[in-house]
């Protein structure tokens, strides 16, 4: 298991926050389930990366990779704010 850097972490942190406040506002207006399973995976990396800090397993972090393109595959409204937060933070992921 490799480590984040503290830098990147603080980047994935902060998109992390921006991307679940814009999925809750999302859910909160649609009551989509697939939204509401996206928010239920950014909290759970949110917490993972709480505790584990630097330490967290990249491997755990990839798993909210490709959440906005199932998002999109299902809907033709991309113009979407919760979708550029997590297009955001897949793209600081890959970076890993």
């Amino acid at each position: 298991m490799s480590k984040i850097a503290q830098e990147n972490l603080t980047k994935i942190v902060n998109q992390i926050d921006k991307t679940i406040d814009d999925l809750a506002k999302k859910e909160s207006q649609s009551n989509d389930e697939y939204v509401r399973k996206m928010l239920k995976k950014y909290l759970r990396a949110k917490s993972d990366l709480s505790l584990k800090g630097c330490d967290v397993d990249i491997v755990n972090l990839k798993k909210l990779l490709n959440g906005a393109r199932g998002y999109m595959e299902r809907s033709s409204d991309y113009s979407q704010r919760f979708l550029h937060e997590m297009g955001e933070a897949e793209r600081l992921i890959k970076s890993l």
